[in-house]
């Protein structure tokens, strides 16, 4: 299965410091990002080729690159992928964006992973057991904990 992720920003940036003497930032960006099941492996998601979309909603509508992925091809904010094509959101709270080192620890705390081969380890983050399929990084961030 391929995968085609948009993310769009939800919000301004908040509780954050900006040093521009000593080059430092430290903030939250809130954003959604979205995913969609993708048409094959090496075309997830629509492109925007010769000024027109290729596939999609939008297919043979006109386009602008705002991106070039060395992988797939170039890539615009006019070519949306297929609404119905969602599968899911990732990282829906937000992104801390900090120039200073981040670590994350794996503890008893953390979800088991539900990788085929992997599932006697932990996780860094898993989704809920909800309809919501709500992102985790700990079991206690789930509604009525993590099952």
């Amino acid at each position: 299965m391929s995968v085609c992720v948009t993310n769009e920003i939800t919000g301004p940036l908040t509780g954050g410091s900006t040093n521009v003497e000593a080059g430092t930032v430290a903030m939250n960006l809130p954003f959604h990002a979205r995913i969609y099941s993708g048409p094959t492996a090496d075309h997830p998601c629509p492109l925007c080729i010769g000024g027109s979309c290729d596939s999609g909603p939008r297919a043979g509508q006109p386009c602008t690159t705002n991106g070039t992925s060395p992988f797939f091809g170039d890539v615009s904010f006019d070519c949306p992928p297929v609404p119905s094509d969602e599968i899911g959101d990732l990282v829906p709270t937000g992104l801390t964006l900090s120039t200073s080192d981040r670590t994350m620890t794996l503890s008893t705390a953390n979800p088991n992973c539900t990788a085929v081969g992997f599932t006697g380890q932990k996780c860094h983050c898993d989704t809920c057991a909800t309809a919501a399929a709500e992102a985790c990084s700990t079991n206690a961030d789930c509604p009525g904990g993590r099952t």
